[in-house]
């Protein structure tokens, strides 16, 4: 018995690479904000360890961004290495 031909998968369109470029500006600029007034109400950390964990299939480069800002608290922070 032969194996099944697996069917055709056009790549994605054109259009849709440039709303995922568009949305990561607008991310982008949301951090940004956000970043300001987080910086003002979170808790400032005592020097005690977090290790901060990517979601699922995601390694650490996915979470560098919330790992400085957590350094920038005064937390000891980990990635998963």
């Amino acid at each position: 018995m032969m194996p099944k031909e697996e069917p055709y998968v056009p790549p994605p369109s054109l259009l849709l690479a440039f709303s995922e470029a568009h949305r990561a500006a607008l991310e982008m600029v949301l951090l940004r904000v956000s970043h300001r007034t987080l910086n003002k109400i979170a808790p400032r950390g005592d020097g005690h360890a977090v290790m901060v964990l990517p979601g699922f299939l995601g390694g650490d480069g996915y979470n560098s961004t919330l790992r400085r800002f957590l350094g920038k608290l005064n937390y000891a922070v980990h990635g998963w290495g």
